[in-house]
C-alpha cells in the first residue's frame, strides 16, 4: 500500500495543456505578471478622469438630448408607463408591459444620467452615449457605480423612439 501512494504522489499529473504538472519546489516562471491579460477597460473610480459632455454637440442635437432625458428621469422615477410607450413598436410587440415593469422595478437605482455625445448613424439612428451613476441590487448588498453606456434611438414615423440593444455601432 505505501508503495502505491509513492507511486501516485511522484507520478507526474497530466495537465489540461497536455504537459506534465510543474513538481513542488520547481520554478513556476516569473510571478510578478498575472496569468491573464489584464483588462484595461476598468479604472478604479477614485483614479478615473471626469467624462465631460461634448456641450457643442449636445446643443446641436437638443431635440435628442430632451427626449433621451425625458426617457432616463421617467426610467428613474419608475415611470415605467411612459418609458415602455417611448420604446420601439418591434420591442413592445415582443415584450409585454407586464415583463417590462418586472425586468426594471428592483434591477437598480438611478442616482444621475446625462447625455455626454450624439452620434448620427444615419438620418433616422442615432446614439447617445451616456453618464449613468447607479446602484446594483443585490440578494445580500448594494454596489454604488458609474459607467459610460452607449443608447440607440431611431425616428419611427418622425417620434424617436428607444431601442432596446446594447450598440455595437459606435467606440469611445
Amino acid at each position: 500500500m505505501l508503495l502505491l501512494l509513492t507511486a501516485l504522489l511522484t507520478f507526474p499529473i497530466i495537465t489540461a495543456a497536455g504537459g506534465p504538472s510543474p513538481q513542488v519546489g520547481e520554478p513556476q516562471g516569473k510571478i510578478d505578471k498575472p496569468a491573464v491579460k489584464e483588462d484595461k477597460t476598468w479604472v478604479d473610480v477614485k483614479k478615473a478622469k471626469p467624462v465631460e459632455p461634448d456641450k457643442e454637440n449636445l446643443e446641436k442635437n437638443k431635440d435628442i438630448v430632451k427626449v433621451y432625458n425625458e426617457y432616463w428621469k421617467a426610467i428613474s422615477e419608475k415611470d415605467y408607463k411612459k418609458t415602455y410607450s417611448m420604446e420601439s413598436v418591434d420591442f413592445r410587440k415582443k415584450v409585454s408591459y407586464d415583463l417590462y415593469v418586472e425586468r426594471f422595478k428592483n434591477a437598480f437605482i438611478i442616482k444621475h444620467v446625462q447625455p455626454i455625445k450624439v452620434t448620427h448613424l444615419s438620418e433616422k439612428e442615432v446614439i447617445v452615449r451616456g453618464l449613468m451613476r447607479y446602484a446594483l441590487i443585490l440578494a445580500t448588498d448594494r454596489i454604488d457605480t458609474i459607467r459610460t453606456f452607449d443608447d440607440k434611438w431611431v425616428r419611427e414615423d418622425s417620434i424617436l423612439v428607444h431601442i432596446k440593444e446594447k450598440s455595437k455601432d459606435v467606440k469611445n
